[in-house]
């Protein structure tokens, strides 16, 4: 049903979703001064906007996900192309009625190239998830090699299939655990069926039992998203345990890529270029115990730090 309003509407925005924003808002019985709505959706900040053409409220939005370049959100490339000038009428207009925004780095060369003139009044800063490690794990894993992966898989947008091919063909001591869901896991399922001392699936599990999995694998998994607009926040979940990160990009395009140049303990894998198995089995060895101290962490990444962001954010709060 959401399909078919959004295909059939001028603009990519479910109106449904944008007035259970504005109904919530209305439901407050507190006195409101700022309204912080993220994108995506992009809907919130529609609903914030409608809401302060009523009330005397400033708008700050923190946008991550583009909106009118969103290969995923528009569904289709006709859509996209058909709704494009509607979607950037509507980014406009975010601009021009916030206080400021903060922005990740998808964002940046679109701000440069459409919107240029509110570059005054925009903030770059990062998914504010880079985190100092605090929990004691004690390792629970046998004497093999353990490359984890933990998140959601899809079929179409963050396929596994070639991630497990490259496992499969290292040496036996050298184990993927997947702590996964979604359409894509179901390849997972199939290799764990058939290599099952290989493939490990522990399927979907709680946000502290997939940090707990993080901290206690060997090296981490990062499988790229074929939509390139988009950064996976949980490349900075990632980065956070100052493990080795070992990625599986869809293309060179991928903005994983350039987020972890400065990572000292990474291996870029991309799709359908050449790759040496044996050279990935050497990173893998090499860095198997690494563990970069989270002050060295917080030198490179200090912009995804949530106290860096917040204090960002507070300074732009003159009530």
């Amino acid at each position: 049903m959401v399909f078919f309003r959004i295909i059939f509407s001028k603009n990519t925005i479910d109106k449904a979703l944008e007035k259970k924003f504005i109904l919530a808002l209305q439901n407050i019985n507190s006195p409101i001064d700022y309204i912080i709505p993220t994108c995506s959706p992009f809907e919130s900040i529609n609903a914030a906007l409608k809401f302060k053409e009523r009330k005397d409220v400033e708008i700050i939005p923190f946008i991550f996900d583009l909106f009118a370049e969103n290969n995923n959100l528009n569904r289709c490339t006709f859509n996209k192309r058909l709704k494009k000038k509607a979607n950037m009428r509507l980014e406009r207009k975010m601009l021009e009625h916030s206080k400021c925004i903060f922005y990740v780095s998808n964002w940046t060369d679109y701000l440069n190239e459409n919107f240029s003139e509110f570059l005054t009044k925009s903030i770059e800063v990062e998914h504010p998830l880079l985190i100092k490690k605090n929990e004691c794990i004690n390792k629970s894993y046998d004497e093999n090699i353990h490359i984890v992966y933990t998140g959601i898989l899809d079929e179409k947008i963050r396929n596994p299939e070639f991630a497990l091919e490259l496992l499969i063909q290292m040496s036996k001591d050298i184990v993927g655990d997947f702590y996964s869901f979604g359409s894509g896991n179901i390849f997972v399922e199939k290799q764990s069926n058939k290599f099952p001392e290989k493939v490990i699936s522990h399927g979907k599990v709680t946000s502290v039992e997939a940090s707990k999995a993080r901290l206690m694998g060997n090296i981490l998994l990062s499988i790229g998203n074929k939509n390139v607009t988009q950064i996976p926040s949980k490349t900075f979940e990632y980065i956070s345990t100052g493990k080795a990160i070992l990625h599986i990009a869809e293309n060179s395009s991928d903005p994983t890529i350039k987020l972890l140049d400065k990572y000292p303990a990474k291996m870029i894998v991309i799709k359908n270029e050449f790759y040496d198995i044996g050279e990935i089995e050497k990173f893998i060895r090499k860095n198997q115990f690494t563990d970069i101290p989270f002050d060295s962490i917080l030198k490179m990444y200090y912009f995804a730090y949530p106290p860096y962001i917040c204090e960002k954010m507070k300074s732009q709060l003159t009530v």
